[in-house]
């Protein structure tokens, strides 16, 4: 069925209700979920002087240095030195 782009937003039709997808195969949800929650509770990985952060900020004070700085949903503030990448996935 293809639909015309009304510019409004029409909730999903009645005969195919929104989340149908879960309640047809509640395995994978249950994996999509459980992935989610290891993305989210994940530690920061790092190696010698790389900073990988989830949903937590990334701050290189004065002085300090940092190899790589790499964060997703959150921000990188460099007051000290960066000497690699410094790369923002989705900034908050």
């Amino acid at each position: 069925m293809l639909l015309k782009n009304t510019g409004t937003f029409s909730p999903a039709p009645a005969d195919r209700p929104l989340g149908e997808c879960v309640h047809e195969d509640p395995a994978n949800a249950c994996l999509s979920l459980l992935g989610a929650a290891f993305a989210v509770s994940a530690t920061p990985a790092h190696a010698d002087r790389d900073a990988v952060h989830f949903f937590s900020n990334i701050h290189v004070k004065s002085g300090a240095t940092v190899h790589d700085a790499v964060c997703f949903f959150c921000n990188v503030d460099i007051d000290g030195e960066a000497q690699g990448d410094v790369v923002v996935f989705f900034a908050m």
